[in-house]
């Protein structure tokens, strides 16, 4: 019986010690919007994206290193393979020719607009007293052009205002710097008022090409998804 339990217990050690050498630790770029990825008070990390690359561990050996930059940055840091990930790119062509996709979506971003709330010129799709505002954007975001054609088709100018993170352009806000920001409903600010949204995309999780993950991602999702097609809405509903 002693050697029964002593086989068993070599054989657990064993495996334990072939899962910790099969464990991939992944460096997922984020850019500290709450309700997505993001610290608590705490440190630790929670939100959407977080819930979301915890299930897909459950279907493989990925651990998560999360590692803030501003969204130019990330780009640079995929190709140059300081990071394996980032959770909230929509997909062009020319960046299909970069970088690598999920086949499958890792939720929908909507488009918003804010401004500060005492803000006395600005109302919900006031496109007239929109005309001639500066607007915030972050720099290298889809954002900037997306904004572009829907100001077009709702015919107001604007000018442009680039800020490298989230954080520099809610502040600039704040301090009366810029008249709004447009930024996508991951960036949640409570603390700001919503005047607009002017988009609806899918977005996926993006890495450098010729990895070694993305398979396990994309079939650790299609099983999410088969077990529970309405995972991405749950979850959408626990955070926004």
């Amino acid at each position: 019986m002693k050697k029964i339990i002593s086989t068993l217990f070599c054989v657990l050690i064993f495996l334990a010690l072939c899962t910790a050498v099969n464990a991939k630790t992944l460096r997922v770029g984020y850019l500290g919007y709450k309700g997505f990825i993001a610290p608590d008070e705490d440190g630790k990390f929670q939100g959407y994206g977080v819930e979301y690359l915890k299930e897909i561990a459950q279907y493989t050996d990925f651990t998560y290193e999360y590692v803030y930059c501003s969204w130019n940055d990330s780009l640079e840091m995929l190709l140059t393979k300081e990071i394996d990930l980032v959770c909230t790119a929509k997909f062009t062509v020319e960046r299909g020719q970069k970088y690598d996709f999920s086949t499958q979506n890792f939720g929908h971003v909507q488009g918003v607009l804010y401004t500060w709330p005492e803000n006395p010129d600005l109302y919900y799709n006031d496109f007239l007293n929109l005309d001639g505002k500066k607007i915030g954007f972050l720099n290298g975001s889809l954002n900037i052009g997306i904004f572009a054609e829907y100001a077009q088709k709702r015919n107001f100018s604007y000018k442009t205002i680039i800020y490298d993170n989230d954080e520099d352009m809610a502040n600039a806000l704040k301090r009366h710097e810029i008249d709004a920001i447009a930024t996508e409903h991951m960036s949640y600010h409570n603390d700001l008022r919503l005047i607009g949204n002017y988009s609806s995309h899918l977005y996926y999780l993006m890495s450098y090409k010729n990895n070694d993950f993305m398979d396990e991602i994309n079939d650790a999702m299609n099983e999410i998804t088969t077990g529970n097609i309405n995972f991405e809405a749950e979850l959408y509903e626990k955070y926004y």
